[in-house]
C-alpha cells in the first residue's frame, strides 16, 4: 500500500507547533469553534507554508467552553451550525489566500467528526459548507465510514483517516475519550498499531478484534504530551 501522510490539529493555543509541523505532510488549522483566532490561523499558516505542508480548515461544532468534543448536532439550530461552519472555513480559505496557497482540506473536529461519520444529515450539511469555496476541499473523515461513500455521491474527494493515538472499537469507530483505553499514551503502542496498519492494512480494537482499515493518512493529536514523540516515531517508519 502507499504510504500514507501524517496529518496533525495544530493552531489550538498548544507549544508544540512549530516543532510538529516540520514532522507532518498535513496541518488541520483550528479556526474559532473550539480554538483558534485569526491571529492563529494566520500565524500556523505561515508556519506551514515555511515547511510546504498542505493546509486545511479543523472546524467543530461552536463549543469553545468543552474544546468541541460534545455532540451538539441534536441541540443546536441547523442553520446556525452551517453559518458558523462557513465562517470557520472562510477563515482558513480567506488566510491562505493572502498567502499564495491553496486551502487543500477540511478536517471535522471532535464532536462534529465523530457523529458526522454516522449521520448523513449532518454529513450533507457539512458537504453543503465546503461546496462553497473553490477550488472544492478534500475531506479527511473516519477510515471506512459510511461518510466516504456520501461524500463520493457529491464528488467530494474523501481521504480515510486512521489515528495513529487512538484505540478503535470493533465496528471501526474511535474508543470514547470518557472510556478507559482510549488514548495510546506511549510511543510503543502508536508504533506498534501504525507499523501494523503499514504492514496489514488492519488495526487491533481494544477487544482484541482485527479489523481492516484504509488509510489515506494518519493523524496525530497535536494537543497531546507525547505528540512530537510519536511524529518522530513515525517518521521513522517513513509514512
Amino acid at each position: 500500500m502507499l504510504k500514507p501522510g501524517i496529518n496533525c490539529d495544530l493552531g489550538e493555543g498548544m507549544p508544540n507547533d512549530r516543532l510538529l509541523m516540520p514532522l507532518i505532510n498535513y496541518a488541520n488549522i483550528a479556526c474559532g469553534g473550539h480554538a483558534g483566532n485569526e491571529e492563529s490561523v494566520k500565524k500556523t499558516i505561515g508556519l506551514a507554508k515555511q515547511y510546504n505542508v498542505f493546509v486545511g480548515a479543523h472546524p467543530s461544532f461552536p463549543d469553545v467552553e468543552n474544546f468541541g468534543r460534545r455532540d451538539l448536532f441534536d441541540s443546536i439550530n441547523h442553520d446556525v451550525l452551517r453559518e458558523s461552519l462557513c465562517k470557520q472555513i472562510s477563515l482558513v480559505h480567506y488566510n491562505c489566500s493572502i498567502s499564495g496557497i491553496q486551502m487543500h482540506h477540511v478536517k471535522p473536529h471532535g464532536g462534529l467528526y465523530n457523529r458526522a461519520a454516522v449521520d448523513r444529515r449532518l454529513s450533507e450539511l457539512i458537504f453543503d459548507v465546503i461546496e462553497q469555496f473553490n477550488p472544492l476541499p478534500v475531506l479527511f473523515g473516519l477510515s471506512g465510514s459510511e461518510q466516504a461513500d456520501w461524500a463520493g455521491e457529491r464528488g467530494i474527494k474523501f481521504f480515510h483517516e486512521v489515528f495513529a493515538d487512538r484505540s478503535y472499537q470493533d465496528d471501526g469507530t474511535l474508543t470514547p475519550r470518557r472510556e478507559p483505553g482510549s488514548l495510546l499514551t506511549n510511543s510503543a503502542s502508536v508504533r506498534r498499531q501504525v507499523q501494523q496498519l503499514l504492514e496489514h492494512g488492519t488495526v487491533t480494537a481494544l477487544s482484541g478484534t482485527i479489523i481492516k482499515v484504509k488509510a489515506e493518512t494518519i493523524c496525530i493529536h497535536g494537543d497531546g504530551e507525547h505528540a512530537v514523540e510519536f511524529a518522530k516515531g513515525l517518521r521513522s517508519l517513513q509514512v
